[in-house]
C-alpha cells in the first residue's frame, strides 16, 4: 500500500506542476500516514519537501514559494499558490469532505485516479534539499545517511518524526503512529 500511495502522488506531482528537481511541495499536514506517503512521493520525483510550521503562520525554511501546497486547510492557501491539494486526514477517506474550495485538488480522489506504476523521472543529485524545515535543509545523501547525521533535523520536529518513520520502513521494521 506505502508502494502504491508514493507511485500515486508522485504522478499527481508530475502531472500537475512537472515535479522534478527543483520542485518544492510545501506539506502543511500533522504528522500522519498521509504527510508521510507526501513526503515520499515527493522525493521519489526528485522534489523538495518543505515543511510547515503548522502554527498557521506561512511557510517555514527559506521562505521560497512553493510549487505546490499539500494541506489539510486549502482555503488558507488559494491565494498564495497556483496549485493546492486539500488531504482529508480520515484514513478511508476517498474525497475531501464537502466542496472543494476555489481550484484544490483533492488528496484523496485525484490521487487515487494516477497510475500504480511510476513513469520515466529526473533523478535529484544527492547533495539536492531532500527536506526544508525550521530554516535548515537536509540533503538526500544527509537523509539516507540517518536522522542522526541529518544537520536540518531536530528531535521532536515534524521532520525528524518523518524521517525515523521512513528509517524503520527502509530496515524492515514497522511503524505505529500515536497522538499525544
Amino acid at each position: 500500500m506505502l508502494a502504491n500511495w508514493t507511485a500515486k502522488i508522485a504522478n499527481l506531482l508530475v502531472e500537475e506542476v512537472d515535479a522534478g528537481p527543483g520542485t518544492r511541495v510545501l506539506i502543511d499536514v500533522p504528522v500522519h500516514w498521509r504527510s508521510l506517503v507526501w513526503v515520499l512521493g515527493t522525493w521519489v520525483t526528485g522534489a523538495t519537501a518543505v515543511l510547515d510550521a503548522g502554527d498557521g503562520e506561512g511557510l517555514v525554511g527559506d521562505g521560497a514559494d512553493p510549487d505546490v501546497v499539500v494541506t489539510t486547510r486549502p482555503e488558507r492557501w488559494l491565494d498564495e499558490c497556483d496549485v493546492v491539494t486539500a488531504v482529508a486526514l480520515p484514513s478511508f477517506a476517498l474525497r475531501w469532505p464537502g466542496t472543494l474550495p476555489g481550484a484544490a485538488l483533492d488528496g484523496s480522489a485525484d490521487v487515487a485516479a494516477q497510475p500504480d506504476a511510476l513513469g520515466p523521472l529526473a533523478p535529484a543529485s544527492a547533495g539536492h534539499p531532500a527536506i526544508v524545515s525550521g530554516g535548515l535543509s537536509t540533503s538526500f545523501a544527509e537523509l539516507a545517511a540517518g536522522p542522526a547525521s541529518a544537520q536540518g533535523l531536530r528531535e521532536g520536529t515534524t521532520a525528524i518524526e518523518l524521517a525515523l518513520a521512513i528509517e524503520a520502513l527502509t530496515a524492515s521494521s514497522g511503524v505505529v503512529g500515536l497522538r499525544g
